[in-house]
């Protein structure tokens, strides 16, 4: 079939050639969001970062006693694995912290029921910290972000 000329655009077999659904439109530079190709060239303000510490020291100051029962309990657990898999305090407390944040080098293994048990509300109470304190951090950048627009 020959390409005919219809309303601006040339059709070949009866289909229209494709077109973008939508033009490009650069974003502005305050409208940038996280995780978008272009958000790492955009600076942040100083104003920014003051607020954003603010708010995070404002929801740290609300959740504080959860955080520190928390972190008390997996010390405590950390001591009471140490004693009972005869390791030093130091590891006790080293194992803690890398079983708490999911690291697991695997070089301290308990082995003892009891120990293996605190080792896993260990796992789970610091992938709760971890979360908490994440969930902390994402609140505090929402509103310093939203106290500048």
């Amino acid at each position: 079939m020959i390409p005919v000329e219809r309303s601006g655009e040339a059709r070949l077999h009866g289909v229209a050639p494709m077109r973008k659904p939508w033009p490009f439109i650069a974003p502005r530079r305050d409208s940038l969001q996280i995780g978008s190709p272009d958000h790492l060239q955009v600076p942040i303000s100083r104003p920014i970062q003051r607020r954003f510490l603010r708010a995070l020291g404002h929801y740290l100051h609300a959740v504080w006693p959860i955080l520190i029962i928390i972190l008390a309990w997996q010390l405590a657990a950390g001591f009471l694995i140490a004693w009972i898999e005869r390791w030093s305090l130091g590891d006790g407390v080293y194992f803690t912290f890398v079983t708490g944040l999911t690291i697991g080098y695997g070089d301290l293994v308990p082995h003892q029921p009891l120990s293996r048990f605190l080792a896993i509300l260990i796992g789970l109470f610091g992938t709760t910290l971890t979360g908490l304190t994440a969930a902390l951090a994402v609140r505090a950048l929402q509103t310093a972000t939203a106290d500048s627009t």
